[in-house]
């Protein structure tokens, strides 16, 4: 018997888990709404860099009681910041709601999410790609909870742009590796 025979390639413990099509569909159609974001009218449409600025409490500029107050807040939070580290654990939060003018007229800020994030329990759906050794897949039946979750979620970005209701989304890049660069929206 000459011939070669064809094995299928098998699964590997990097291979994601299957993919929910009601979850996929889902997640498309919230990626499509937040792309068409709000109307090119509206004041929320791209609006300028000033703009933006001018919607941030900068320090600086506050009365003398709120500068007192914020920089009250921020000695306490360090302290809450010392004693969690000192129990192994992330503080909640690492700045008040403020913003710094720096001496080159940049604005310094801190953002308040992800601060207490847990590499060990962050799961991550893999889509065309293997996930990695030490990554948690987003499996199957948080596929289907959240299949809800985004619909929820789709739901309020159109209702909000249809009415004009502030919706703000910012744009980074995940990883600065050459072919191992993501962009997060």
């Amino acid at each position: 018997m000459g011939g070669q025979h064809s094995h299928p390639q098998s699964p590997t413990v990097l291979d994601g888990p299957p993919i929910d099509p009601g979850f996929a569909a889902a997640l498309d159609e919230l990626v499509g709404t937040a792309r068409q974001g709000h109307k090119p009218a509206s004041k929320y449409f791209n609006p300028p860099d000033q703009w933006l600025i001018d919607q941030m409490p900068v320090i600086q500029d506050l009365p003398k009681e709120d500068q007192d107050r914020i920089l009250e807040e921020a000695q306490a939070l360090r302290q809450e910041a010392e004693s969690a580290n000192a129990e192994g654990r992330a503080a909640t939060r690492v700045w008040p709601d403020a913003v710094v003018r720096l001496d080159n007229g940049g604005l310094a800020f801190f953002s308040q999410l992800g601060v207490v994030r847990r590499p060990d329990l962050t799961q991550y759906f893999i889509d065309g790609f293997q996930q990695n050794r030490d990554a948690l897949p987003f499996n199957e039946a948080n596929q289907a909870l959240f299949t809800d979750v985004f619909k929820a979620i789709t739901k309020n970005l159109k209702d909000n742009f249809e009415s004009g209701q502030a919706v703000v989304q910012t744009d980074r890049q995940i990883g600065d590796a050459p072919g191992r660069s993501f962009h997060a929206r």
